[in-house]
This record gives structure tokens, sequence and C-alpha cells, in this order.
């Protein structure tokens, strides 16, 4: 029977035939080491030339006597012959290359001419009517000379050529020496040029038969020569023009293909070349992301259209076999594609096309089973009868050598079908279907896919099953269970489970049949009521010490009778799900927490099917009760993990652990009774630490004031039944989660010592910080119980804000949970929290004004202002003012009194106090843009309740603007004047920049006084001087009179000072006889000099 495998010349690339004669590689060691030399695989060109060595007598294809001039009255009997591409690729070379030993000086040189002319002239006679190329290759054993035309050696080469008929540049020297690679090489070279225009020439012979042929009569013959022009093409190595020849030649077959029955198979076989040729080099030559240039695109229009294609009914399978070797072929190519970085996924990769072919092998077997058993049973075996052999692929051997219009005989075609159906029947199918299962599984495994792959194994356990490989089918179904269970595909894992159960059976296995047979009796599965009966006395007869009955068509009792003699007892462990167990299993905990020095109690409930006989249909519950671990001391979750059961007597020769693994997951709801569907299962509980009973208070009197040591006072009370001892406190002092106070208090265990006024942080107790504050640990080595125990602990903040504190008490003890137990040692802990607000005593807002009481909002330098502290008290807590004192920064002064007049102040909520200080920039003091920090306003303070207590609180006075004036001007002016006598006023004017500065005066008019002297004055004053007036004015009348005003106005800049406000601008003038009687106190009094500076 012709196979319908594709043929070598298809799958493998072909290469160039090239025939090598005259080399006695057997005898010759320089024959043998230039054959090694050529077909040595580390040229590049190498892979592309099939080099055959041949004998001189040896004969090649002949070519047919009967050439055909025209086609006109041509009818072929086939498509394409069978022995073409063998002929092409192994036979008929397109080169012959005739190595001969002969040297240039040789003696009897004639003689060896005329005997290399006539050996190449017989194998030439064996080529006879092909065009292939002849060269000549002289083997010598003298390095090669150069010599130029006309000489001795090409004179000889010229009657050698001439001798042989063969052109000048077909005749080739090989001087062999110790390295003779490189004239190789070169060699080679020219065989491949020789080899390529033989190729040409061939496609130009084929041409021009194709273009002679009538489309519409040679249509066969049309799309024979198309293939050949795409074969010898691709030979040629032109692979680009090889596919789209092979694309034309499957166009015109697709145009020409007839539905005959007969004939079918023909047009199916040459279609499916082409499109493995179209494929493959479209793989290798082509740029795959192309619109419309994917080999797969190609792949699947060719499936489309021959797959509908089936021909012979009767010969149906040879259509399955050829779509199963159409998807592996393709599977090979894309797996060698991807080699070569092609891109595969999930949906299109080589391992769904070796499973559409597996599924056609599969295909093919049902077909065989169900067509060729008549066959096979009428026909003897081994078959006696052969086929003849055909002469074109897929040709019927009734069909031989007969045209379209010929009929075939009935009686013949009869008989070779049905010698046909019966070699089929007896192929071992599985063995086909095994490896394509195999090669699709291990490339869909890579791409995370779970179903295909566990239904892949499937069909491989079925198969393995068929050729009693009951291991290997076991092994792949037991991967494929896990899958089906978490899918709960019932129906395809009661499958499994009933071949699992006879592969058992077959092996002997008991503990793998008990396991299938428990899941299939289970009520869940779509098992027949007579076959769970089946089972389950199978199962009743093993555990009592019997046989099980056989499985449907096995025998398997005299194995299963060896089981029960071995000695030692079987044992083994089967794992149930909730789904899939004939035997149901429900684990609750009775409560949802347990504390750790109570008692743990759980539920276990058994459901039993109607087929057993104890207690069918019954619900067994056993409670079960422990302690928890005495390593439960904080919060833990137990779980109840899995479920354990003996089946089976102890004194049996086997027995089973049944095991439940207990849903995680399942949520709690309120036990409604022992139904089964209403029995809610609990497999989580938590554990609870336990509950200390050491009472822990913190008693204070809040809020906390700035920076004053807040007293806490810490009350533990011991309840427990018995004395605690070794009793661990752990004061952390924390911000609360909305606050970033850290590191801005401090808990001290006893008063930090107190001198100069101030806090000194000086800690006596172990005050440690931490991660998020100050902690304090003390310990108490005994508690006896009622006693309490009670510690005063102080906490400093330095902001304001809301703080936390955490007191975290533990202590060990010793309980006993019941009688029968022993005792059990906890570790206790006791957390309470308290949160602590931190308010400031005191708000001081400050207000500046000039020397006249009149607010300012700059000040200039060497000129005196007032800076008026509020104090506001806001603690609800009376305080008392101890000290009071403001600290200039350098280069400011305070002038007149410096003593507080708020000292001893007992202030209230809400009450303010205020004090005065007047204050002078010096002129040293740098100028700054945003103005001078004066300095701090420092307030020592204590509460009314705390006679002893001490707390500084520091403010800062606020920033306040300079001005710096060009120049001053000072009015001395007498504390008083006399009636009738002169009183003489004298003003200086100070330059303060540091350069030469123009002034002009002008004292104004009065009537109350007369003045001598020079009413409108000009002068300069160098830098950092001065200049001073003098005017002597006359009273004209007595009391308070106001001065006359002097401006003054610079040159250089609109700038002028008037010195009339201020205490300059009057004086007063007492009556001339009254003036002996005042008290020279009185005469002595005044207000002094008095500086005015220019605006």
């Amino acid at each position: 029977m012709a196979s319908l495998k594709f043929p070598q010349p298809i799958t493998q690339n072909p290469r160039c035939v090239v025939a090598f004669a005259g080399l006695d590689t057997k005898n010759n060691a320089v024959h043998k080491n230039v054959w090694t030399e050529f077909i040595a695989a580390r040229r590049p060109t190498r892979n592309v030339i099939e080099y055959i060595d041949v004998q001189p007598d040896h004969c090649f294809p002949k070519r047919s006597e009967n050439q055909r001039v025209s086609y006109d009255d041509y009818v072929p009997v086939g498509l394409l012959k069978s022995s073409w591409l063998d002929k092409h690729t192994k036979q008929l070379p397109s080169v012959l290359v005739f190595f001969y030993d002969l040297d240039w000086n040789d003696a009897h040189w004639e003689e060896k001419k005329v005997e290399c002319a006539a050996k190449l002239q017989a194998l030439r006679s064996s080529l006879s009517g092909r065009n292939t190329e002849f060269l000549v290759i002289l083997i010598q054993s003298i390095p090669p000379q150069q010599y130029e035309e006309g000489s001795h050696e090409t004179e000889q080469g010229n009657l050698l050529s001439l001798a042989c008929e063969i052109h000048r540049t077909n005749l080739l020297v090989l001087p062999y020496t110790d390295r003779p690679q490189g004239f190789i090489t070169k060699m080679e070279t020219i065989i491949f040029d020789r080899a390529t225009q033989y190729y040409g020439n061939q496609i130009k012979k084929v041409k021009s038969h194709r273009d002679n042929l009538n489309r519409q009569n040679h249509q066969l013959l049309i799309i024979r020569h198309n293939f050949k022009i795409a074969f010898f093409t691709e030979l040629k190595q032109d692979f680009v023009g090889a596919l789209r020849y092979y694309r034309i030649a499957y166009n015109h077959l697709l145009d020409a293909m007839y539905l005959a029955d007969d004939r079918m198979m023909e047009f199916k076989m040459v279609a499916g070349f082409m499109n493995y040729k179209i494929c493959k080099l479209s793989f290798e030559h082509e740029d795959s992301n192309q619109l419309g240039a994917h080999p797969a695109l190609q792949f699947r229009r060719h499936i489309d259209r021959f797959s509908v294609e089936v021909g012979l009914k009767v010969l149906a399978y040879e259509h399955a076999e050829w779509m199963c070797r159409q998807f592996s072929a393709f599977g090979d190519l894309f797996s060698e594609a991807v080699k070569h970085n092609h891109k595969a996924v999930l949906t299109q990769n080589a391992g769904t096309y070796y499973y559409q072919a597996a599924l056609y092998a599969l295909e093919r077997k049902r077909l065989a089973k169900e067509l060729c058993r008549e066959a096979a049973m009428t026909l003897p075996q081994p078959l006696t009868i052969t086929l003849p052999p055909v002469e074109y692929f897929g040709q019927k051997p009734w069909r031989s050598c007969l045209t379209d219009n010929q009929p075939s005989d009935k009686e013949k075609k009869q008989d070779y079908i049905g010698v046909m159906q019966a070699a089929e029947y007896v192929v071992q199918h599985c063995w086909l279907a095994i490896p394509l299962l195999s090669k699709a599984l291990a490339i869909i495994k890579l791409y995370n896919s779970e179903r295909l792959p566990a239904y892949l194994r499937v069909l491989m356990a079925q198969e393995y099953y068929e050729v009693n490989h009951f291991e290997k089918a076991l092994t792949l179904l037991k991967m494929v269970t896990d899958v089906y269970r978490r899918e709960q595909w019932l129906p395809a894992l009661s499958k499994a489970l009933l071949t699992i159960l006879r592969c058992a059976y077959s092996l002997g296995n008991l503990e793998e049949y008990f396991c299938a047979a428990m899941e299939l009796i289970s009520s869940y599965m779509p098992t027949a009521f007579d076959e769970r009966k089946r089972l389950q006395a199978n199962l009743n007869a093993i555990f009592s010490g019997g046989v099980p009955s056989p499985e449907p068509g096995q025998d398997g009792v005299t194995l299963w009778a060896s089981i029960k003699t071995v000695e030692t007892p079987l044992r083994f462990v089967m794992q149930f799900t909730l789904s899939t167990s004939c035997i149901e299993c429900k684990a609750r905990f009775t409560r949802p927490s347990f504390a750790a020095d109570g008692v743990v109690e759980v539920e276990i409930y058994l459901s039993v099917g109607d087929l057993f006989t104890l207690d069918p249909s019954t619900v067994k519950s056993f409670s079960f009760s422990f302690p928890a671990s005495t390593n439960d001391t904080r919060d833990t979750v137990e779980t109840i993990q899995s479920v354990r059961a003996t089946f089976g007597l102890p004194t049996s020769f086997c027995s089973a652990i049944l095991e439940w693994n207990v849903d995680r997951n399942s949520v709690p709801t309120v036990d409604v009774g022992k139904e089964w569907t209403k029995i809610a299962p609990l497999s989580v509980a938590s554990i609870t630490p336990r509950q200390p009973l050491l009472e822990v208070r913190v008693l204070h009197h809040p809020p906390s004031l700035l920076s004053e040591l807040y007293p806490l006072t810490l009350l533990v009370e011991n309840k427990e039944k018995s004395a605690v001892s070794d009793v661990n406190i752990r004061l952390l002092l924390g911000d609360m989660p909305s606050s970033k106070l850290f590191g801005s208090a401090f808990l001290y265990e006893t008063t930090p010592s107190v001198g100069g006024g101030s806090v000194l942080p000086t800690v006596s107790g172990p005050a440690m910080s931490s991660a998020n504050g100050s902690a304090i640990l003390l310990q108490l080595d005994k508690l006896e119980v009622g006693e309490k125990w009670e510690k005063t602990v102080y906490l400093c903040s330095s902001a304001e804000g809301e703080r936390e504190l955490n007191v975290n008490v533990s202590y060990p003890i010793t309980v006993r949970i019941r009688e029968q137990w022993s005792d059990v040692s906890f570790i206790c802990h006791k957390e309470h929290s308290v949160a602590l607000r931190t308010i400031t005593p005191f708000i001081i807002n400050y207000r500046t004004l000039s020397t006249a009481f009149k607010e300012i909002e700059c000040a200039s330098v060497n000129e005196p202002f007032l800076l008026v502290s509020e104090v506001l008290c806001v603690s609800p807590w009376q305080l008392v003012i101890l000290e009071s004192s403001f600290s200039q920064r350098k280069g400011v002064t305070e002038v007149g009194l410096t003593d507080s007049c708020i000292e001893q102040c007992t202030l209230g909520s809400h009450d303010e106090v205020s004090e005065c200080h007047c204050l002078v920039v010096l002129s040293h003091l740098p100028a700054q843009p945003s103005g001078a920090f004066l300095g701090t306003h420092t307030l020592k303070w204590r509460r009314q309740s705390d006679p002893g207590g001490c707390v500084q609180f520091v403010s800062a006075a606020p920033v306040i603007a300079l001005r710096v004036p060009p120049f001053s001007v000072t009015a001395n002016v007498p504390a008083f004047g006399l009636s009738g006598e002169v009183l003489t006023v004298s003003y200086c004017l100070e330059n303060h920049t540091i350069f030469v500065q123009e002034f002009e005066t002008k004292l104004s008019a009065s009537d109350d006084f007369m003045f001598a002297g020079r009413r409108q004055t000009r002068f300069r004053i160098l830098p950092a001087s001065s200049h001073t007036l003098y005017y002597n004015l006359y009273p004209l009348k007595t009391g308070s009179l106001t001065l006359p005003t002097l401006e003054v106005n610079n040159v250089a800049e609109p700038t002028s000072a008037a010195v009339s406000p201020s205490r300059a601008s009057t004086v007063f003038i007492k009556p001339s006889e009254v003036n002996k009687n005042l008290p020279e106190a009185l005469l002595a009094a005044g207000y002094g000099n008095v500086e005015i500076s220019s605006s």
C-alpha cells in the first residue's frame, strides 16, 4: 500500500547532487583524503551540495527514449511520479566530476590522456541525453607552477580538454599537498556554479514545455511542470523564487482539481507537498509579521479547502491519516520556527497543531475499527496478497496506467480495497497518537494552561490503557484528577476514576483501587446504582480478607490472591474532598473564640451513604476537648486542617486511613440542629489571651502646663486569686496618631533638682527614650491579694498638644484549667492608655510706642521707644509670677528703671497684667531687611498650690523695623525762664553720614518772644561732626509759652526737621520778683536734653 508520508526530499532542504567518479577511496589514501576534505562540514557551501561517489561503470537513470515533441494528444495518467523526487535528489547528478591522477611531466602522458578521455566518454554515454555538466580534476603530486600562455603546460591542458570534449575552464588541477583546503574550497565554488547553471537549464527546459501546453486540456501537466520549476529553483538555492513558483503551482491545482473519489488522494498528496514547501519557505525567508504572509494563514486555508474532501467512504481512514500528517508536519515547522525566535502564544503554537494531529490519529483508529473489521476477519492474517506498486503519488492500485476516461475494474477495485482495509486494521494506532499527544503536552503546558494539558493526559492514558501499559496510564490519570476535583467536573472525574480503577485492578494496586472505588460510590458521582453496589461489595471483600470480583473485561483473581499472602499488613492514607467522598465529614469549633485558660471544644460529624450497611443515611457526632497551647499568650488562630478515621479492622491484612481536608473559608452560621445540610462548619477559632485581673489606673488633674513637672499617680491593685510576683510595668509616652510632637515631652520617675529658678532635667530614676517618646520601666517583686501599689511619675512637656500615656503591665501566673489536667503557666499582659493634653500658661502680646505714647511701626536708631508687654493668663489654675525680666540682644539697651512691676502677682484664668520697657537701638546694630530682634521676655512662675515649684516661661519679643536718619537735631532748653531776662537756647546738629552735608536753618517768628541773632543761616557739616546754633530769646509774657520753631532743611535732599513737637516746644516763664523765693530744688529741676531726628 502506498504510504501517505511526506517523502524525504520534501521535508528536507534539497541540495545540488554532484557525482564524483574516479576516486578509489578504499585502496588509495590520497583519494580518500580528497573525498574526506570535500565532504567536510566546515564550509558554508557544504550544506547545499550532496556528494555521491560513483564507479566508472555506474549506471545512471536512463532517459526515456520516447521524448514527446508535442503534448496535444497526450493524456496523463497521474499528477506527479513518485520516483521523480528521488531521481533528482539522489540519483541524477547536476555535475559529474571525474578525478584522474596525471602530472604534466608524466612519462606516459599520451597513453593516460587517451585513457582519461575513454573513461569520461563511458560516463558521458551513461548520462546520454542529460544536461549534466562534466568537470575533470587532475590530481598531481608536484607543486603547482605558474605558466604563461603558450607554455608547455597550457598546450597539454588544451589537448586534454579537446580529447575529453570539455571546455578548457572545466579542466582543473588539484595539487595534492599537506593542506589542500584552499584548492578544494575554490573547486567547490566552481562546482556549485556549474550545478546552479545545470538547474537553470532544467528550469528553462521545463518552462519551454509548459509554454506549449493548453490550459484547457493540459491542466494536470501545467501543475506538474510548475511544481518541477519550483523544485528546480529550490535546488538552485533561489528560495524566494521557489516560493513564488510553489504558490503558482498550488493555485493551479486548486483551480484544476475535480471531485473524483478515485483521484482525490492524488490531488491531496501533491497539494500537501506544495503547502508544506510554501509554509516552510515562508517561515525561513519571509517576514511573518506582514499582513497575510503568516504561514499559519496559508495552512488554515489549505485545511479549510481539503478537510471536506474525504474521497472514498470505505477508505475514510486514509483522509484522517492525511489530515493527521498535515497537522503534524506543520507542527514540526512551527516548532522549528520558534527555535529561531518566531513568536508563539497560547492560541497559536506548535502544541495546538500536534493536538489536532492526535485527534485525527484517534479518528483514524475509530474509522479503522468501524470500516476494516469485516475485511480483517475475511482475509487471512498475515496477509499473503500484496498490492502492486503505483507510479504516481496518491494513486490507487486499481487506477494504475488508466486515464480519466478509462473505467476501473470493479472486481479488482473491490479486492484491493479489502486488502487495504485488512492491512489498516492491524496497524497499532495507539503508538501513532501517543507521540503526538506527548509533543502537544510538552508545548502547551509551557503557556500556563491547565485544562487542555489535563485533557491531553486523559487521552494519553486511554491509549496506554489499550496497549496494556497500565502503570503509565495510572500515573497520567492521577495528575488530572486533582484538576477535575478542583474544577468540580464530576462527569470527567468519574470517567478518569473508572480507568484508574481498572488500571489499579490489573496492577494489583490496592491503595489506588480503594481510593478510586471510594470516590466512585460517592453520591456526588454520576455512577450507576448497580456499579456502586458492586464496588462496595468489592471493598467489603478486600477488608474482610476476600478477593474482589474482576473489573469488566479483566481477570486478576490470581494476582489479588497473591496479595493476601503478604506478611506485612498494608496501611495507606486516602485523602477525601468534601464533594467527592462517600463518607462525608464536617468539623467545627463550638465557639468562634476561646480564652487561653479555657477549654477548646471540637465537634466532628460523619455522614454515611445508603450503600453502607452500618447505620446508613445517619449522622454520627463526636466531641473532643483539649487545653489551648501554652504558647498562646497573644491573639492567635486555631484551625482544623484535617480529620482522620481508620477504615478496616486492626486484624485484617490491610486498613485505610481516611483523611478529610477541612474547608478553611467556610463561614460560620447559627447552629440549627444536627441535620446534615444544616450543620455549619466552623474550622477557624481565635485563641484570646488570658484576661489579667490586675487593675491599673492613672490619677491626674488635666490639663498639664507647658514646661512644668506634671504629676501622674500610677495605681495597681491585685484582684487575682493568688499573689503575683515579678510584675513588670512599662510606661511609654507617645504622641497621638494625628500629632507631630515627637521628642517634645519626657517622663521622670522622681522630681528633678531645681536651682537658679530653672528646671534642670536631672533624672534620678531609670528613664529612657523610645521610638515614640519617653519610657520608664518599673518592677514589683510581689503583690499580695487585694494589695494596692502607688507610684508618682512626672511629665515635662516642651510643646503644646495631645499625647498618650501607655501603661503595660506583664506578670507570670500559673493556673489549673481542670482538675485532671496539669497546671498551665501564662504571661498576662494588661494595657491601659491615658490621654494627656498640654497647654501654655501665658499668652504675651507686645506693642511698640514712642516716648509720646503713640503707636509706631518702626524705630529710629539711637532714639528711645517703649516696648509694652501684655501678659494674659490662660491657665485654669491660679499662677504666681515669681520673676519677670527682659533680656536684650546685643546692640539694644534699656534706659530708665529696669525693675519689674508684676513680680509676685497672682493671676487667675484670663487675668492680664502689663509692664513697659524703654529701649534704644544703638547705631552699631546691623540693620536687616526684616527688622531687628529686640530680645526675650522671661517669666518664672509657679502654681499657687505648689509653694516650692518654679517654672520658666520664655517668650520672644517681636521684630521691629529700624530707620537710620542722615542727621539729628538736639535742643538744649532751660527748665524755666524769668521775665525781663534773656533766655539762651541752643540747637546742636549732627551729621550721621560719611558725606559732607549742607543745611539751611530758619527760626520762625513768635508773639511771645523777641530774639537776637541770625534768624536764617546756611552752613556745612563734615562727616561724623556737629554744629551748634545759639539763640538769645527775650520773653514778653509769663507762664507757659511756646518756643519759636526751628526748621532745618537739607539742601541736597528735600528733608527738614522742626524742633517744635515734643517736650522742647514750650517753656515756663516766671515773674522776676518771685525768682528769689523759689526753692533751689525747683530751680535745678529740668527735663534734660532732647534729641530730635530728621524724618
